[in-house]
């Protein structure tokens, strides 16, 4: 069975689901975020400054894409450790 990006979801679970297992530093930005207007996802200053979680909370914001809640406009990967790519830098449009 396939998984989502989040790891302990599966496809056949509600959006609501998916939106509980979601960081609240992902709703934190959403929720302080402009209608209509593009936000950066901030990298300083804030628990973002890890790669990883900078990384974690993008993939968060990309459930909310899919949601139709968000536009994502803009995003950046750069290598990881393993060889894995993460999202380094990520801009996106609230839509609701």
């Amino acid at each position: 069975m396939e998984w989502f990006s989040c790891p302990h979801m599966r496809p056949t679970e509600s959006a609501a689901s998916l939106e509980m297992a979601m960081s609240s530093i992902a709703m934190s930005v959403f929720l302080e975020s402009e209608f209509g207007e593009v936000t950066e996802l901030p990298h300083a200053g804030s628990a973002l400054e890890h790669p990883l979680v900078f990384d974690s909370t993008a993939r968060d914001l990309h459930i909310l894409a899919r949601q139709g809640r968000v536009e994502i406009v803009h995003e950046h990967h750069a290598p990881g450790p393993g060889g894995d790519r993460l999202i380094d830098q990520l801009h996106f449009r609230r839509l609701q």
